[in-house]
């Protein structure tokens, strides 16, 4: 019986089109193989971006159970009608 080459010939439609999708094939794994090195550089500063975002978002995300820290609280307000003088806390403490 022979082999497909020997069988079909050299100009059959079945051997050109084995070839041609072979050829294709290889160009472009080729292709493939050349531009996959830059493709991650290319993408290895966008993942370091998306990284620093998502431990933003954790960090955001783990202080959602705990109430929002609030500044520090200023003391009373002082002005003269709630201010109270020396004299009348000694006052106070010599009446106990």
């Amino acid at each position: 019986m022979g082999t497909l080459w020997q069988w079909h010939g050299h100009g059959s439609p079945l051997t050109l089109l084995v070839l041609t999708l072979a050829f294709g094939l290889g160009v472009t794994l080729l292709a493939l193989w050349i531009a996959l090195p830059f493709a991650v550089f290319g993408v290895k500063s966008a993942l370091r971006d998306l990284l620093v975002a998502q431990r933003e978002t954790n960090r955001l995300l783990a202080g959602l159970g705990r109430p929002p820290e609030l500044p520090p609280a200023a003391g009373p307000p002082r002005d003269q009608e709630s201010a109270v003088s020396h004299a009348q806390i000694s006052q106070m403490s010599q009446m106990e």
